[in-house]
């Protein structure tokens, strides 16, 4: 008689509680994925007809400007995540993007880091049942990105802003970006003398 080989032991009660835990998360993050997929190829839907519509419509926008602008990783400047929304509504504005775009549009351009933190910053706001659209996208967006701080600094500067050597058109344009970070109310008389 040959001895048997020993039976191999019996996953415990927990082992299989773990297994089957493993497995919804796998079945979870397979549907985010199909779903993330879902809404690239509605955005990336979306943006060619917006290009159709721009170049059937006699819209006189270069192929430029038309374009994606780049993927947004954290790694800028306050100035570049500013200016990074406003050529994001730029577009948006040409286009005449439906509101419920705006923000698929904008998730799809961030990358690394960024991407992580609006992901887990969007699931936070889910289970508060907080509204997710372009809005809120765009306001926390510029507390992380382009703080109080930096937007106090820019209305320092125009407050602090003369020509000296800068051309009249360099101080007109400088003049008029950091107009738009002053607080108070003003009127016309007032930002001329301040020109």
């Amino acid at each position: 008689m040959t001895p048997r080989p020993p039976t191999p032991p019996q996953p415990s009660f927990e082992m299989n509680q773990i297994a089957r835990t493993i497995e919804m998360m796998a079945n979870a993050i397979q549907q985010q994925n199909m779903a993330m997929a879902q809404n690239h190829q509605a955005t990336m839907h979306h943006w060619e007809n917006a290009r159709f519509v721009a170049k059937t419509s006699h819209v006189s926008l270069s192929q430029e400007h038309m374009g994606l602008p780049p993927k947004f990783s954290g790694n800028a400047t306050p100035d570049q995540a500013d200016q990074w929304i406003r050529e994001l509504e730029k577009i948006f504005r040409a286009t005449s993007c439906l509101e419920d775009k705006k923000l698929v549009f904008a998730i799809y351009l961030l990358s690394g880091e960024v991407e992580f933190l609006w992901m887990g910053a969007q699931q936070m706001m889910e289970a508060r049942a907080e509204v997710l659209d372009w809005k809120c996208f765009r306001v926390k967006f510029l507390e992380k990105y382009f703080p109080d701080s930096a937007r106090f600094a820019k209305e320092a500067e125009f407050l602090r802003l003369e020509q000296r050597e800068m051309s009249v058109n360099a101080y007109a344009a400088r003049f008029e970006y950091l107009a738009k970070f002053y607080t108070q109310a003003t009127s016309e008389a007032w930002r001329c003398r301040k020109f």
